[in-house]
């Protein structure tokens, strides 16, 4: 799960959570909304005073394999049910390393490519953080 904000057409990722698998195989992870709602809870907890919030998923693929028909059935869907932009990041493990691919969902069921992908390391709320740029 990414944690941040949005701000324009942009999508800011300041936290990537793990969520338990409820199912999980070799090339299918599928978590529940509860099970993200519960990790999103936990987060809040440990940082109540965050003016941040979910903005996304992420997960990884090996190889050198990008979104698949079903990432991108999901984040048009999920796209189409939230109020705003969603983001994609799939972390792909490579024979050279690791390197992502990042999509953005917008509300109307279109999803754009995005070959810059911003992660702050702190609350932007409370000071100018510095940015990791990752190239996609």
């Amino acid at each position: 799960m990414l944690i941040g904000f949005r701000a324009g057409s942009d999508v800011y990722v300041t936290n990537a959570l793990v969520v338990p698998a409820d199912t999980a195989t070799g090339t299918r992870y599928v978590s529940t909304e509860a099970s993200r709602d519960a990790a999103l809870a936990r987060f809040r907890e440990k940082h109540p005073d965050d003016r941040i919030g979910y903005v996304g998923t992420w997960h990884s693929h090996l190889g050198t394999s990008k979104s698949s028909p079903t990432d991108k059935r999901t984040l048009r869907s999920e796209a189409a049910d939230a109020p705003d932009l969603v983001a994609m990041l799939i972390v792909l493990k490579t024979r050279r390393g690791w390197r992502t691919d990042a999509y953005i969902g917008h509300h109307h069921r279109t999803m754009e490519h995005r070959r810059m992908f911003r992660i702050l390391r702190r609350d932007p709320c409370v000071k100018p953080a510095p940015v990791i740029e990752v190239e996609t």
